[in-house]
């Protein structure tokens, strides 16, 4: 390990020899280059080099051997020889590392039964165990494998098993720990987003165990089944942290982070607080508890890092809290352990440029040149985001046209295909087409050369070419024969493919210009309809754009048709063949499609029973649509068919307002109608909608139920967030006013209405009227206060009312005061305030 002087002389020449090797291939010299260019120097000198080790990276701490070549080298160093018997401990019985990958390949290559069979072969073999097959490093490959296959049960029997056979040969604890930490990794992943869910095959098994109660009981099954004399099994930071990736709950992960100090204080890193400041940033409110568990972090320990910083400026940002988030900027700045980076600012750029706040993220960025911390390409990606959402499309193209100017004093900013595909997406939002076709034959023509840092940390100029996000950005502002024509082009342009977002993009705008009046659009969408079913996908997204084109078209045997196509149809193609046959007034092929749906298990929404009701309503079959028992019968056929989770009015709002219209038409008897609708109502699940409670106070209205009126009208706050619906108000004030208890009407008009809550002027005038015969002074003030009070221009039926309201008044005064001076006064009084 100390060179001899001899050895030492030749170093010098030897990395020489390195340089001049390296130079033609100009790169700069490696060390692992040079290292082994020494030993083999060296080795032909037949020097005795002996062993040693060289660290050829500091970051990824990789070693690299040299061993002399010569038969009389010396004895292995005892350093080195204990690193060798460690290695042979670790290695199973039986099995080399070529024969354990060779089977980890095999186990990645099946799927659906094929690997259950061949998993169940591992776990159920009684001669030959897991152990005697995999190392633990494949073993745990396996455990993530299945995990991305949904194969839950699978995999953690899989991992038991193994973990059992490791334990019962005495073999290290940590094998034990990675097995349980890949299985828990996989069980706490979130739910696949809707869109990556349409990339992937459907899932096998439901992710059941996501929860933090099932997850600690694996941690606690890991260190109690496994730990004994010999062999201590203790969670590491990995471990702990996958453990509270599967908490949603801020107040959870807390109290789960809180046990984990308390039993494994030393795994208990920065990055298990990182998951849980992660956490914050999914509640509601969650920016209050990621600052404090922040600021526990500086006074107790672990010290934040980078990360935490930046979990905390996205929790606070996520939520609004934008001057949070900039102090938590200025505390960086004063911070010794913690330097300002531009990643720091990413969250809170992404958070902006969902709002299209333009000039708060312009004065971030110039803050971030105050500080001399460095704007990247990125930083300028959000900045054009945030031009988009805010609707300047002019900005944002002068934005990218000075990027591109300035590439060469600055290559740090320099604009990539990102930059392009959100300026041409600002232009599509705004409808500008023509310059949107102008960037992007720019963009074809080879204009823009910019600059990419390529592997090496370099730059260099790159052709900015159009990808085929570019494309579908510029189909989405299209009229329909260019559209058509972009997609012909994107067939025909070697190196881009058409994908589903393209043709529904295309389809969309054929449906909007055919709305409008387009006589072109139609025979377009045909062309789309055949393009797309010899080069896309026909998943659900293009064959629902399809049906409803031909909804707008009214065209329902090609909605038919399209749908039968389908192997598995999702609500938003069955809405519209109901709604494409509603229009045509076939209620019972409408029912049909329901009932179909109801059948393979395809929920319903409230656009379904919309449709439904509306193919009832306007039906051609005349018995039908002359008669409300039927259409009574028809809509209550649907909801003994409905499912349970469906029963609401959220969902089914649509379809329990027509019973409640039509049980309350068919009743034999008048006094009969709110009790059969009110029965109705009652037997709803959860909480009445605006619309049924509507419909519900119309008919308290027609019968003269005024105290069950405000009675529904108190209960109806609860519905948007304490404020009751105007529209219910209006009706309980007339229903009230109908039923002469104009003081309650009043009453209600005081404490729901208001100049920034204004009623309806009928409902006002209906006040006027009631109280005119009891109480004309009422309705002369609330003529007078109508426009300062309420906010509501009084009309000519206003003032009609409150005039007959004063004459009836003085014919009182006439008939029951014989007095002149009276009468004079009172009728004086009157003209006056009527004046």
């Amino acid at each position: 390990h100390i060179l001899s002087p001899n050895m030492r002389r030749s170093l010098p020449f030897a990395m020489s020899s390195a340089d001049q090797f390296i130079s033609p291939r100009r790169r700069p010299p490696g060390r692992q280059t040079q290292t082994w260019l020494f030993c083999a120097f060296l080795a032909m000198q037949g020097q005795q080099v002996g062993s040693f080790y060289i660290h050829a990276n500091p970051r990824s701490n990789v070693c690299l051997s040299a061993k002399a070549t010569r038969e009389d080298s010396a004895e292995r160093h005892p350093k080195q020889r204990r690193k060798g018997q460690r290695r042979a401990m670790r290695k199973k019985p039986g099995i080399t590392s070529k024969q354990s990958r060779s089977l980890l390949r095999e186990i990645e290559t099946l799927s659906g039964e094929g690997l259950n069979s061949r998993v169940d072969e591992l776990i159920n073999g009684s001669q030959i165990l897991p152990r005697h097959h995999l190392l633990p490093r494949d073993a745990s490959s396996v455990i993530r494998f299945l995990g991305r296959n949904q194969a839950y049960e699978l995999m953690l029997k899989f991992c038991k098993r193994y973990c059992r056979d490791v334990a019962s040969i005495g073999a290290s604890g940590k094998d034990i720990v990675h097995c349980y930490t890949a299985a828990i990794a996989q069980l706490a992943r979130p739910p696949a987003s809707h869109l990556e869910m349409s990339k992937q095959p459907p899932a096998r098994e439901e992710n059941t165990y996501r929860s933090g109660e099932f997850l600690l009981g694996m941690l606690n099954e890991m260190v109690r089944e496994y730990s004994h004399d010999e062999v201590l099994v203790d969670p590491n930071s990995y471990t702990l942290s996958a453990v509270l990736l599967g908490v949603d709950d801020i107040t959870e992960s807390l109290e789960l982070l809180r046990v984990f100090e308390e039993e494994y204080d030393g795994a208990v890193t920065t990055q298990v607080f990182n998951v849980a400041l992660a956490t914050c940033s999914r509640n509601e409110n969650g920016w209050q508890r990621a600052l404090t568990l922040l600021q526990r972090m500086k006074k107790l320990g672990p010290t934040p890092n980078e990360d935490s910083y930046a979990l905390a400026i996205q929790a606070c940002a996520h939520q609004g809290q934008v001057r949070v988030a900039c102090s938590l900027l200025d505390e960086i700045r004063q911070a010794k352990n913690c330097h300002i980076t531009e990643r720091l600012y990413i969250p809170l750029l992404k958070a902006l440029a969902l709002k299209g706040d333009i000039g708060v993220v312009e004065s971030i960025l110039d803050s971030m040149r105050e500080d001399s911390v460095a704007v990247t390409t990125q930083h300028m990606n959000l900045y054009l985001s945030t031009i988009s959402n805010g609707r300047n499309s002019t900005l944002a193209l002068e934005v990218l046209e000075e990027l591109v100017e300035k590439q060469a004093d600055d290559p740090l900013v320099s604009p990539d295909i990102y930059s392009f595909n959100t300026v041409l997406a600002a232009l599509s939002k705004d409808g500008k087409y023509e310059d949107a076709v102008s960037l992007l034959q720019r963009m074809t023509d080879r204009v823009f050369e910019c600059q990419v840092r390529d592997k090496r940390g370099g730059f260099s100029y790159t052709e900015m070419r159009p990808d085929t996000v570019s494309y579908n950005s510029v189909i989405q502002c299209s009229p329909p024969r260019a559209a058509l024509a972009l997609v012909q082009e994107m067939k025909m342009t070697r190196g881009l493919g058409v994908n589903s977002i393209t043709f529904v993009n295309a389809i969309k705008r054929c449906r909007d210009a055919f709305k409008k009046g387009d006589p072109y659009a139609y025979d377009c969408f045909l062309v789309l309809m055949q393009l797309a079913r010899e080069d896309a996908p026909m998943n659900s997204y293009v064959v629902g754009s399809m049906i409803w084109m031909a909804e707008s078209a009214n065209d329902y045997k090609l909605a038919i048709s399209l749908l039968r196509q389908m192997s598995v149809p999702n609500t938003v193609c069955y809405n519209g063949v109901i709604k494409s046959l509603s229009k045509q007034g076939f209620h019972r092929e409408a029912l049909y499609f329901y009932y179909e749906m109801q059948k393979a298990a395809v929920p319903s929404n409230r656009q379904t029973y919309q449709f439904l009701v509306y193919s009832i309503q306007k039906t051609k079959n005349r018995e039908v649509l002359s008669s409300s028992k039927k259409k009574f019968n028809l809509l209550e056929g649907v909801a003994s068919q409905m499912a349970e989770t469906e029963k609401d009015c959220l969902t089914s709002g649509p379809l329990w307002t027509a019973l409640l219209k039509y049980s309350a038409a068919i009743a034999p008897r008048p006094e009969q109608r709110y009790h059969s609708a009110r029965e109705i109502f009652d037997s709803l699940v959860g909480t009445a909608d605006e619309e049924t409670t509507i419909e519900m106070l119309r008919i308290c209205s027609q019968t003269g139920k005024w105290a069950e009126a405000i009675e529904l009208l108190h209960c109806s706050d609860v519905y948007s967030a304490g404020l009751v619906s105007m529209e219910c108000l209006n009706i309980a004030i007339i229903t009230c006013s109908k039923a002469g208890h104009w003081d309650e009407a009043l009453k209600l008009l005081h404490l729901y209405g208001g100049k920034d809550r204004a009623v309806s002027v009928y409902s006002l005038n209906s006040i006027v009227k009631a109280a005119g015969p009891q109480a004309p002074d009422v309705s002369v003030k609330l003529l007078n206060d109508m426009e300062n009070l309420y906010g509501v221009k009084p009309n000519r039926q206003s003032y009609a009312h409150c005039i007959v309201a004063c004459n009836q008044a003085e014919h009182r005064e006439m008939k029951y005061f014989s007095s002149e001076v009276e009468e004079a006064g009172s009728l004086r009084g009157l003209e006056c305030e009527l004046s």
